[in-house]
């Protein structure tokens, strides 16, 4: 699906500003952290692919940038898999379960995987996290060392940058060694090294002059926490309502995890384990704190990409869950354990592809998404036509014959050459205005 996604809106702003008119990323990067936002992983990021297109066309490089954001997805999937084995040893079938499962049932795909901007803020780091959180546990399983330490101090330095929800998730993630070396008698110094790297991580992200300069201009109510509760509380309800209209997608992800779990523990030693426990909890932690501190910060409802973060954290832990407890199935089977697990991933993953779900993404991606993204093509070549000739430019709305597909159509050019969308392709393009045609 990523090969037919095309630039979305303030995608436009960003390989404008970089591409067109600062020519490298290094301008920009500092004009964003002074007047717009702290978060300089996603800033870093994004300007960087922008200045790749100088290289490689945009229509080529966007498509490989979501591709990646992807495959990073799936490395944090095999990096949390060892939370699934009593020895820490990665489990592919289930890291494969959790990837797919993941992006089939994200609720909002085009805000997760189609559009970079969102892909960078709320996929990248959120995969990332994950990985964070794996090393973190591993690191637990053997002795300290500063080659062990260096790659955690670098994640979270990279992770606490990419947004502020997942900031909160990274001290989480650290309190759970440090808690356990208190009650255990072990050594901190490791423990407030980690936090001394995250508080500065912290106030480079959250003391940087744009955000101040940001929230300034807003008209928002923000920090009541009255109301951030009750706009938690409806966000909650609206995040469950999705689980409980697709029961049999839910139910097939968590016996494709069990079935997963089952086909590597046959072999491990039956001994308890219980050092996933608070992992699992840690990423239950995603629900409140995106739920409840986005209103509390912005002062709205949580938007589709801070619920795909807050999805993506709850589903690997729910996956984990089910890992585990296929794993205690195996310990009892034994020999059969393999073949139970190789039935439950099979049923499972029939189940998932038979689908009402997954139906609509087949059919979205093989029927609309190639004639979408070929007006997309023929767009993008008629306004290259114009570059930098300051002429207006006026195009024809996309033909979206099927009502506006959900996963592939984000904001368009309107028919207002001031509207924002506009300002950004016309930037982006160096022309003098962007005009949407009426369809008749």
């Amino acid at each position: 699906m990523t090969l037919f996604a095309f630039m979305q809106t303030d995608d436009f702003c960003t390989f404008g500003r970089v591409a067109a008119a600062h020519g490298n990323p290094f301008p920009d990067i500092a004009t964003l952290y002074m007047q717009w936002t702290g978060r300089y992983s996603s800033i870093v990021a994004m300007t960087a692919a922008a200045a790749a297109s100088h290289v490689v066309p945009a229509e080529f490089l966007y498509p490989a940038g979501l591709l990646a954001c992807a495959l990073v997805f799936l490395w944090a999937c095999v990096s949390a898999s060892r939370l699934v084995d009593r020895e820490m040893r990665p489990n592919f079938p289930w890291a494969v379960a959790a990837f797919g499962t993941v992006m089939l049932l994200m609720p909002s795909k085009l805000e997760q995987y189609l559009w970079l901007t969102g892909a960078t803020v709320y996929f990248l780091g959120a995969s990332l996290f994950l990985v964070l959180l794996a090393r973190v546990a591993a690191a637990g399983t053997r002795p300290l060392s500063v080659r062990g330490e260096v790659p955690i101090w670098a994640l979270v330095v990279a992770v606490v940058g990419f947004n502020e929800f997942v900031a909160v998730m990274v001290a989480a993630c650290l309190a759970v060694p440090a808690f356990a070396a208190l009650r255990t008698g072990g050594p901190l110094r490791p423990h407030l090294i980690r936090y001394a790297v995250f508080a500065a991580a912290f106030a480079a992200a959250v003391l940087a002059p744009g955000n101040f300069a940001r929230d300034s201009a807003s008209v928002l109510a923000r920090h009541d926490l009255q109301a951030a509760l009750s706009t938690g509380w409806e966000s909650l309800q609206l995040f469950a309502a999705r689980f409980v209209v697709e029961p049999t997608e839910t139910c097939a992800a968590l016996l494709a995890s069990a079935g997963a779990g089952m086909l590597l523990s046959q072999s491990s030693r039956p001994t308890p384990n219980s050092h996933w426990v608070p992992w699992v909890m840690v990423l239950a932690l995603a629900i409140p704190v995106h739920l409840v501190a986005y209103p509390f910060l912005v002062g709205e409802a949580a938007p589709g990409r801070v619920l795909n973060q807050a999805f993506t954290f709850a589903a690997i832990a729910a996956l984990i869950l089910a890992g585990r407890g296929g794993a205690a199935v195996a310990q009892r089977a034994g020999a059969r354990s393999l073949l139970i697990g190789c039935v439950t991933l099979g049923l499972a993953g029939l189940t998932l592809l038979t689908s009402s779900t997954y139906r609509t993404v087949f059919k979205t991606a093989v029927d609309f998404a190639p004639k979408w993204h070929a007006e997309q093509l023929e767009r993008h070549a008629g306004l290259q036509l114009l570059r930098g000739t300051r002429r207006p430019a006026y195009v024809r709305p996309f033909t979206r014959e099927d009502a506006n597909p959900p996963i592939y159509a984000g904001g368009d050019v309107g028919p207002d050459p001031k509207y924002w969308i506009n300002q950004c392709a016309a930037g982006y393009y160096g022309i003098g205005a962007v005009i949407q045609m009426r369809r008749e």
